[in-house]
């Protein structure tokens, strides 16, 4: 039996950007060509969140989370939920 992990869309401009998936206290981000960009820790994948840093996609496109829409991202509720999970 297959066993999914936790996923979540971080950024969905008319179709997710960038995604997250939950391994124990790893997070996976891909980006909308489900390349890996970057696995971060529960406390990195935190100030990404918030915006401390950026991280690049695979076409070289630089995403802050901090800086996008609101419309376009989770809300910190959702956010929570996913890493409780």
């Amino acid at each position: 039996m297959k066993r999914h992990l936790p996923k979540i869309e971080l950024l969905n401009f008319e179709g997710p950007v960038l995604e997250a998936t939950k391994h124990h206290n790893l997070y996976i981000i891909t980006d909308e060509w489900k390349e890996i960009i970057s696995v971060l820790m529960e406390e990195e994948f935190l100030d990404f969140v918030d915006g401390s840093f950026s991280v690049i996609d695979s076409n070289g496109r630089s995403w802050n989370y901090g800086d996008q829409h609101r419309d376009a991202k989770k809300t910190s509720a959702q956010i929570q939920k996913f890493i409780k999970l």
